[in-house]
């Protein structure tokens, strides 16, 4: 039977308002989905520590003020997989616990990316994190219809993938379309443009140094899994997703 991975799912927050991709909305979407990638790479170290340091900072998340001595010694290896404890992350909260670790100046001196006040994060489990890339009226990290990748998010995925070469990890890549039909192109259907944009992605981590024998797979969806079923032309829709499992 197949290993049963655990996720995070990163999540992008989009504050409304701006005049798009020519006014300012673009560039607050932008910089809250640095943040929570920035959380979400504090995150993935914390998990490949030993347990004593993941109990001693889960015991600060969930007791920030209190006394963390007792909660520290609880063994969070034996919980059920199901359990997860929630990190809220602000600021604040991530450099006062990192402060408590030994190894704490050269983790923050390694993220250099400004977090906004607050960021949210997902349930944190096990051993795999998903990290979607999501178009929106604000911002395309793909054009419809089009494998290209956009200046965007070639800046995005080169700031995730300069923290996944320091990680033991593997990576699957997943792509995805809106159900607007491709016109104009013979039998060049959805199938072929969600694995066409996977692979230009699997080709960028690459050329951004991202050992080869870290890609464990492509996966290609179509427009079957929508990230929004009620809107399937959605430009929401457009994705490729990375699936990180840590060793």
């Amino acid at each position: 039977m197949a290993e049963k991975h655990e996720e995070i799912i990163i999540k992008k927050i989009i504050k409304k308002g701006g005049g798009g991709h020519h006014g300012g909305a673009w560039k607050v979407a932008y910089a809250d989905f640095v943040s929570a990638l920035v959380c979400l790479f504090i995150v993935l170290w914390i998990m490949g520590q030993s347990e004593n340091v993941k109990s001693s900072v889960a015991a600060y998340f969930n007791n920030p003020i209190g006394d963390t001595e007792s909660s520290a010694n609880q063994d969070i290896s034996d919980q059920k997989e199901d359990d997860a404890f929630v990190l809220t992350a602000t600021k604040e909260k991530i450099e006062k616990a990192l402060q408590a670790l030994p190894f704490a100046e050269k983790i923050i001196d390694q993220i250099k990316v400004e977090l906004l006040e607050e960021s949210g994060l997902g349930e944190v489990k096990k051993k795999a994190v998903r990290v979607e890339f999501k178009d929106t009226e604000g911002i395309e990290f793909f054009k419809s219809g089009s494998e290209a990748p956009t200046p965007e998010f070639k800046n995005l995925l080169s700031a995730v993938v300069k923290e996944l070469v320091n990680l033991p990890c593997r990576v699957t890549i997943e792509g995805y379309t809106d159900a607007k039909p491709i016109l104009n192109k013979g039998d060049f259907s959805n199938w072929n443009l969600s694995f066409s944009r996977a692979n230009e992605v699997r080709k960028m981590m690459m050329v951004e140094g991202l050992n080869p024998h870290q890609i464990m797979e492509i996966r290609s969806y179509a427009d079957n899994r929508l990230a929004e079923p009620g809107n399937p032309e959605s430009p929401r829709n457009r994705r490729v997703s990375l699936l990180i499992l840590l060793k």
